[in-house]
């Protein structure tokens, strides 16, 4: 069991589940008491605390409004799913080209292919988690640091431990692998 999960918390999953059936609003508190801290700490990896701190409580509220009729079997990965969502669409607009950012977005135009077919987000996200699992671990933690955290290069190869520039490299890299790679999958971004 993680640390982030506490394990003080007494009632079940099945059980806050049944609160969120019988729309009983102590089930979001129920889910800040026993998942919290891990869904605070998902969200911080990905924005500043401030930022982090919202968006998990809108990821409460997209909990209320899709419990029911969504049944999760796993409710944690359902709730880290709904902040993950939540803090990556944040980061998205935090980042936009108005407000001085759009980096990540220009660095990922790089692979699209306009040849292939448009890919529905499932499609796209399929096709992105077999080319992930075909790289070598090290690669595979860079691109999704970046590309799904968000994280800025320094922070990267500081965590790597290396420097900036060969994490530029193997990002460089890694973009062209992709595109090559949803070019033989015949699907565009």
């Amino acid at each position: 069991m993680t640390k982030d999960i506490d394990p003080s918390a007494t009632i079940s999953d099945a059980e806050i589940k049944r609160l969120f059936f019988s729309r009983d609003e102590r089930a979001v508190d129920e889910v800040d008491k026993k998942y919290g801290a891990l869904l605070l700490k998902t969200a911080t990896d990905i924005l500043c605390p401030e930022d982090a701190e919202e968006c998990v409580n809108d990821a409460y509220l997209r909990l209320w409004n899709s419990i029911p009729p969504q049944d999760p079997k796993n409710l944690v990965a359902y709730a880290l799913k709904a902040v993950r969502n939540v803090s990556l669409s944040r980061l998205e607009y935090n980042r936009a080209e108005k407000r001085g950012g759009g980096v990540l977005i220009c660095e990922l135009d790089e692979c699209a292919n306009y040849s292939g077919r448009q890919a529905t987000e499932s499609e796209l996200s399929e096709a992105i988690d077999r080319f992930l699992r075909g790289l070598p671990r090290e690669k595979r933690v860079i691109f999704v640091l970046r590309y799904f955290n968000g994280e800025p290069l320094g922070e990267i190869a500081g965590r790597i431990g290396c420097g900036e520039g060969r994490i530029k490299s193997v990002l460089w890299r890694l973009r062209k692998e992709l595109k090559k790679y949803l070019e033989r999958e015949g699907i565009s971004l």
